[in-house]
């Protein structure tokens, strides 16, 4: 009797454990209606037409990514909106694999706003949505803490390009 009490309170303490380091765990920011992992913003820049911010968002996507080509989904100038498909690298049990996610930009007289979701793990053997969060046993906090920092990085340098001119079509060079 006394082994089976000892053995169900060891039992409820991992369990507590377990459960308390689950809901420390570091996660990207989740959409309320979708409950998919999702970054937006409204920026502000004052003074600047659409035209112009869409114009930096085109250059910076051409920059950013390896090829803009391949990871522009849609180009729709008039209404403002492009659509990109990318991914960034993260080390995962010691190998390299990758996070595929979608950036909408879109634009309008003197702002933009950023979408940045459908984040996808993909090593190559397997993948699976980040939100399928019990896929990834044990190394979840270093692929959810290295999730963060590359979105925070491309939207740290999506946000620097947007405030700075255009370097299509001008003359000082």
């Amino acid at each position: 009797m006394l082994k089976t009490l000892l053995s169900l309170l060891t039992t409820a303490t991992i369990v507590a454990v377990a459960s308390a380091a689950e809901a420390d765990l570091p996660r990207p920011p989740r959409d309320q209606e979708s409950g998919k992992f999702l970054y937006q913003e409204v920026v502000t820049v004052e003074g600047i037409g659409a035209a112009e911010l869409y114009s930096r968002a085109k250059a910076w996507l051409a920059t950013a990514y390896r090829s803009a080509q391949d990871v522009i989904q849609l180009d729709d100038a008039a209404a403002g909106r492009l659509i990109a498909r990318g991914n960034f690298g993260v080390t995962y049990y010691m190998s390299e694999a990758w996070v595929r996610h979608t950036l909408t930009i879109e634009v309008k007289d003197g702002r933009f706003r950023y979408n940045l979701t459908d984040f996808v793990f993909d090593n190559g053997h397997w993948s699976a949505p980040l939100e399928e969060e019990k896929k990834f046993t044990g190394q979840k906090k270093k692929l959810f803490t290295q999730v963060m920092a590359q979105s925070g990085s491309t939207i740290a340098d999506q946000k620097g390009a947007m405030s700075k001119a255009s370097p299509v079509g001008t003359d000082e060079w």
